[in-house]
């Protein structure tokens, strides 16, 4: 069942959200950022942890990290609670992603995704990211190569 953005807000990240957004990591990455890693993200410039909490319980729902530079930003991680996944989270962080872009003057946005990630990469395509290379053996657990993925905006 979708879930109705009225239930949660997008808000950028604080320090007091790492933990939280650590455990969302665990569940969802064989080799998950460590909290020492997202505290330094939020507390870095050019940086950026987009998240989803619940506006009843607070609890985040989902993320999304990304940089930016030159006029261009790159998700570095994407990850929707097992429990909150294929409900709308994802995509509407990523309409906030775009508004900010465009209100900051960001073009152009790119990530990588693993190749056998069929549900990441249909919904990028729905999000209008397009296929634009790709980096063999580039997941230094499985060996898999990531799909290179380019959006406009």
């Amino acid at each position: 069942m979708k879930k109705n953005p009225l239930d949660f807000s997008i808000q950028i990240a604080t320090s007091e959200d790492v933990r939280r957004i650590h455990d969302i990591e665990l569940l969802s990455y064989t080799l998950p950022w460590s909290e020492a890693s997202i505290l330094a993200w939020i507390e870095g410039t050019d940086r950026v942890y987009f998240l989803a909490r619940d506006k009843i319980t607070s609890a985040v729902l989902g993320y999304i990290a990304v940089f930016f530079v030159a006029g261009e930003g790159e998700i570095a991680s994407v990850a929707v609670h097992p429990n909150e996944r294929r409900k709308g989270v994802a995509r509407e962080i990523f309409s906030v992603i775009k508004k900010y872009c465009i209100r900051e003057r960001i073009r152009t946005l790119f990530l990588e995704v693993r190749e056998n990630n069929i549900a990441a990469i249909s919904l990028y395509k729905s999000l209008g990211f397009m296929d634009v290379g790709r980096r063999k053996g580039y997941y230094e657990d499985t060996k898999e190569d990531a799909i290179l993925m380019r959006f406009s905006v």
